[in-house]
């Protein structure tokens, strides 16, 4: 089945009603717009007589009052499903992306995303109205008119129509030139709004190395290949449009070269030969579309592919179809022989590592850069998903357990949190009726708020630029302690924060009511000193295990590097 039909069988037969009274509007608008002609034909095949004359006009005068009204009918009938469909993409587009792992997303610059959901759905907009309208405006037109062309003359009727659908059909063989430019535009928009975005995100560091010149000539160079793929589709936009202006001046050579014959021999009157001149005219239009109509449908097809890429991907889901309830509750966690490679890796990023955490315990995770850290919390948050029956939550496989439960019961901060450019208040709350002051207070952020301009109104601007780093960090840690998890992952989220601030955030998270499992990862080991296990990773693996006392005398790598952070903050 192609895109379109599917697409139309999907989204658009639920409008079916609207078409259809829409299609009946187009009809009745087309006829009385092929009776006009006729009419006034009338009025001047009886002139001098102004009685008929009258009656004519008035007559074409209320055509033309019904013509307007049912035509803009027609076009509210037709145009209204268009917008509806524009909606609901818009929003299934926004939920499948919400629904998919970053790993997914990762194959999708940003650019080509917001490209998607705004120029793509656009041109399925026109498709399931402007094109739809047009193709059966064309041919209900063509029906009618053709129709009383036939009443007026046969054989003049026959040349014209052949005239005019030979321009058409040359019109759609131009038209098939451009198919394989719809898709290399629509590919070079999207790399010139991911382009842009990338510029737009890092104006300041563009300022700071004055690159602005060489990443101008970037983006201006994909800029010219979008302009000129865009040109030489308006070049055969231009070579098509003439042909059927060209076909009707043909027909109408052709019915001026006769009319003096027919007029004398009393086949056509001289009010019936303006009347088929204006017949032509009328038809000429809507056929003139054809091609345009064709082209926009080609894109739109185009534009179906790339967004059914994005809606019909199928979404990681090992715990479907039964899923494990997620925990409510601080869970205990199992690590047993956790091997874990990332795709294209040579070596593995975790390995045989296997650990157990005690329900409301704080794990400290330290190591050098590389050892698997981050991709440690990446599991057990499950951003990515964790291989089977080697990871276990108070018993049950992790990747067993309900994903949306999951999400819900853990909070993942990392270290570059990213923050909305709304106020401090609705970041941390992200609509959620919490008490967003006694949250600020626990992730250590009251005085910092006395500090800013409007408090928790306080706009942090675009990624939170108006805010420091160790601002940022604990605005994103308040986030995720007004969730109340059960299982809270911290990745690096106090590197930025100095040690008064640290000892602080730490005592709050120690001394929280039910206390949550709780993972730290960082550089700093003065950050899980305290903890109730702390495990030194490298190369994957486990090197050493044990509180802080304990590691300090077994005198390992973990002790080294702490006499020589000690050393240095000294």
């Amino acid at each position: 089945m192609s895109p379109v039909l599917r697409f139309a069988r999907k989204h658009l037969r639920p409008y079916l009603p609207w078409y259809l009274a829409g299609t009946a509007a187009l009809v009745l608008t087309n006829g009385i717009m092929a009776s006009i002609p006729l009419v006034a034909a009338e009025g001047i095949d009886a002139l001098p007589e102004r009685a008929p004359v009258l009656r004519a006009a008035l007559h074409v005068a209320l055509l033309g009052g019904v013509v307007i009204a049912v035509r803009t009918a027609s076009r509210l009938l037709f145009f209204t499903p268009g917008r509806f469909v524009e909606v609901a993409l818009r929003r299934d587009l926004f939920e499948a992306v919400l629904r998919q792992r970053e790993d997914f997303l990762g194959q999708f610059p940003t650019g080509d995303l917001v490209n998607r959901t705004n120029s793509d759905v656009g041109n399925v907009r026109m498709l399931a109205g402007f094109v739809a309208l047009a193709l059966l405006n064309a041919m209900t037109a063509t029906a009618t008119v053709g129709v009383q062309l036939a009443r007026l003359d046969p054989w003049l009727a026959i040349w014209t129509l052949t005239t005019l659908c030979g321009a058409t059909a040359l019109s759609m063989m131009a038209v098939q030139r451009m198919l394989a430019l719809v898709r290399k535009i629509q590919e070079a928009g999207s790399a010139l709004a991911d382009a842009a975005l990338q510029a737009f995100q890092g104006v300041s560091a563009l300022q700071a190395w004055q690159a602005e010149a060489s990443i101008g000539a970037q983006v201006g160079a994909i800029a010219e290949r979008w302009r000129a793929l865009n040109q030489r589709r308006s070049q055969l936009r231009v070579a098509i449009g003439p042909m059927l202006g060209l076909s009707t001046a043909i027909g109408t050579f052709g019915l001026l070269w006769t009319a003096d014959d027919r007029v004398a021999n009393g086949s056509l009157t001289s009010g019936e030969i303006v009347a088929f001149v204006a017949l032509v005219g009328t038809l000429a239009s809507p056929l003139r579309s054809v091609s345009f109509v064709a082209s926009l449908a080609r894109q739109a097809t185009a534009s179906i592919e790339r967004i059914e890429a994005i809606l019909d991907a199928p979404v990681e889901r090992p715990d479907l179809p039964n899923p494990t309830p997620a925990p409510t509750r601080p869970p205990t966690i199992q690590l047993r022989h956790l091997t874990f490679a990332w795709p294209g890796a040579p070596t593995p990023a975790l390995s045989n590592l296997s650990i157990d955490i005690p329900a409301g315990a704080t794990v400290g995770i330290v190591g050098p850069t590389g050892s698997g850290k981050s991709t440690l919390l990446q599991l057990l948050a499950r951003r990515t998903e964790p291989p089977r029956e080697q990871i276990f939550v108070d018993g049950a496989d992790l990747a067993g357990i309900d994903l949306l439960g999951w999400r819900a019961a853990t909070t993942f901060v990392p270290q570059k949190a990213f923050l909305f450019s709304e106020s401090v208040r609705d970041n941390i709350a992200l609509g959620r009726p919490v008490d967003v002051m006694a949250i600020a207070e626990r992730a250590a952020l009251h005085d910092d708020l006395a500090s800013l301009a409007n408090g928790l109104d306080t706009i942090v601007g675009e990624a939170g630029t108006m805010l420091s780093g160790g601002q940022r960090q604990r605005v994103a840690l308040a986030r995720g302690l007004a969730r109340e998890p059960v299982l809270l992952v911290l990745d690096d989220v106090l590197s930025a924060v100095d040690a008064t601030t640290e000892r602080a955030l730490l005592a709050t998270l120690a001394n929280a009511g039910q206390r949550p499992t709780t993972l730290i990862v960082s550089h700093r080991l003065s950050a899980v000193k305290d903890a109730d296990l702390i495990v030194v990773l490298d190369q994957g693996r486990a090197v050493e295990t044990g509180t802080h006392g304990a590691l300090l005398a077994r005198n390992g790598s973990y002790a080294e590097l702490w006499r020589l952070q000690t050393t240095e903050a000294e």
